[in-house]
């Protein structure tokens, strides 16, 4: 049983931890008209600070719109907290080399600027900052300082590392096509290691209900492979069209367009429904036991000993956490003394009653097991 618990890990399904006791310290997120106000300073903040978000149809625009969607669906409760705009705007920034017209950087005037090759500037301020080096104003005129003759220190100042990317304009689109292939690539190689690693382990279930569990996360982890590389192409894509708008390579962003609408080939895609469409099924079946759980005191005992109790939220019951997996079987969590031990009972959705299932847990323990949904 402990090697079916790794294979959930490995598949990337949340695994239930023993719940923080300093969780109820944690600061809350503002509601209500708080919440609103301070959501509304996030998006000022954000646009004053990258004034293309100004712009819908900007391409850092719609890089940031579509970072929020890949958070909301990874990352959901980040969302929760009304800095979001900005957090977003930022991190997208960082991953397409925007710097804030606002950076400190571009204010600052350097009194003497030496570079590796050992030209000196005076009363030297950046006024932009380029894959290939930095575009400067100097008491002598303007200068395009190349990246290969800035010192280390300021290649990390100015975030132009030896390993930064040089895309030539003209090699846009080959870059693209390289994108693609990777993409594919990657969707191939880790959705067969994933569908090998279920079979492997399916194989030695024991358990109608586990198999059907392994299936769930077999479907979640496939789907979750396809959305990651299709993410990262987008992104990639992103990258491009900034490289490709600044250049001003017309028949790039086209291409770059195209793929966006379908960023992934049609079979791909097909492919990714079928599976979302599987999980939805499921999780439709099992919303009976769902609705039987949501607001109930539940207690698990061993001998008549209480060793959670507590109302299921998140997964989580107390210090432990409460699984569905099946329409009529869960699994208990208790963490105690850095150990995990799991029980599985079996539930009559009708009456609300529970049957231990010895064997399908794990350091399941001496003792009578008992769980009460409600008690």
């Amino acid at each position: 049983m402990f090697a079916l618990a790794q294979f959930a890990a490995r598949l990337c399904l949340p695994l239930v931890l023993a719940v923080d006791p300093f969780d109820a310290r944690l600061p809350v997120p503002p509601t209500g008209a708080e919440f609103d106000r301070k959501l509304e300073e996030s998006k000022q903040e954000a646009v004053r600070l990258y004034p293309a978000l100004a712009d819908p149809n900007s391409i850092f625009s719609r890089a940031v719109a579509e970072a929020e969607k890949q958070g909301r669906r990874s990352a959901p409760k980040d969302f929760d907290w009304p800095r979001y705009p900005l957090n977003v705007a930022r991190s997208t920034a960082l991953k397409l080399r925007i710097r804030s017209p606002h950076d400190p950087v571009f204010n600052e005037v350097v009194p003497t600027f030496t570079t590796r090759q050992g030209a000196s500037y005076s009363q030297l301020t950046v006024k932009k900052i380029r894959r290939d080096g930095i575009e400067v104003v100097h008491a002598g005129g303007t200068a395009f300082i190349p990246i290969s003759d800035l010192t280390d220190p300021q290649r990390d100042k100015y975030n132009t590392r030896w390993d930064t990317e040089m895309i030539q304009p003209g090699s846009i689109i080959p870059n693209v096509e390289s994108a693609a292939r990777k993409r594919d690539e990657e969707i191939h190689l880790h959705y067969r290691t994933r569908l090998d690693m279920h079979r492997t382990f399916s194989a030695k279930s024991k358990f109608d209900f586990e198999r059907l569990f392994l299936e769930q996360s077999r479907d979640l982890s496939l789907t979750d492979v396809i959305a990651t590389h299709r993410d990262r192409y987008i992104f990639r894509l992103y990258e491009l069209a900034m490289v490709a708008e600044e250049a001003g390579n017309k028949e790039a962003l086209e291409r770059i367009d195209r793929e966006l609408r379908a960023p992934l080939p049609a079979k791909t895609q097909v492919i990714l429904a079928d599976l979302e469409e599987k999980i939805k099924v499921r999780r439709a079946s099992c919303d009976v036991l769902r609705t039987l759980l949501d607001g109930k005191r539940c207690e698990l005992l061993k001998d008549g000993e209480v060793l959670l109790s507590g109302v299921r939220k998140d997964g989580k019951l107390d210090r432990g956490g409460l699984e569905i997996l099946s329409p009529d079987h869960i699994r208990v969590t208790r963490n105690h003394n850095n150990m995990h031990s799991r029980w599985v009972f079996k539930v009559d959705v009708a009456t609300g009653n529970t049957t231990f299932v010895p064997g399908a847990g794990i350091n399941e323990g001496e003792g009578t097991m008992t769980f009460r949904i409600g008690g």
